[in-house]
């Protein structure tokens, strides 16, 4: 999904930064944990450190986010993980780092369209001006809408992937019980760089 070019760039970092919009628990970044193991597969490349910090406006996600997001971590890599309960609609986020990788998932299906320029001043404060934005997010024509709105106002050019089901990671079902997540559902999968 995210290009070879753009791939390479962000494993030749020493350190790669990488935010996690939304998610609940942190299934995207256990998707970002599967990607990097298979780009790392024959070639390690430069990176020694990943700083996560997974923004999320539920506070219910807190207990088992850390266990999913280490979850098939690569263990030759340093992680740190950072949490912020945040609403990316209503207040100003600083992530106290520059990301050169964001994630977004199953966030603009929740927002309105009106929500998405401060959605985008958001992320654009707290990426790198070569930041790659991946969004995975419902598979119908208004969450489309948003996420190419976010893009546009962004400056992003993006790509479009095809259908996907969501990933599937057992959760507590008291958790299930209180945040209510959206299980079993189809996606649809971007990737924008700047």
């Amino acid at each position: 999904m995210i290009s070879t070019k753009r791939a390479n760039e962000l494993l030749g970092k020493r350190v790669l930064n990488v935010i996690c919009l939304g998610g609940g628990p942190g299934t995207d970044s256990a998707a970002f944990n599967k990607w990097l193991v298979s780009q790392r597969l024959f070639d390690k490349k430069s990176l020694t450190r990943v700083n996560v910090v997974r923004v999320d406006r539920c506070e219910e996600w807190n207990e088992i986010s850390p266990r999913i997001i280490k979850h098939a971590f690569p263990d030759d890599l340093v992680v740190k993980y950072t949490k912020s309960n945040h609403d990316l609609t209503k207040h100003n986020l600083n992530t106290s780092i520059k990301a050169d990788l964001v994630i977004a998932s199953y966030l603009l299906s929740e927002i309105s369209l009106e929500d998405i320029p401060k959605v985008a001043e958001n992320i654009k404060n707290n990426i790198t001006d070569k930041a790659t934005i991946v969004i995975n997010d419902r598979n119908q024509e208004e969450v489309r809408q948003r996420i190419e709105k976010l893009y546009e106002l962004l400056g992003c050019d993006f790509e479009l992937d095809s259908t996907q089901f969501h990933c599937g990671i057992s959760i507590d079902n008291a958790i299930v019980e209180n945040a209510k997540p959206k299980l079993l559902t189809k996606s649809i999968r971007y990737a924008g760089e700047l």
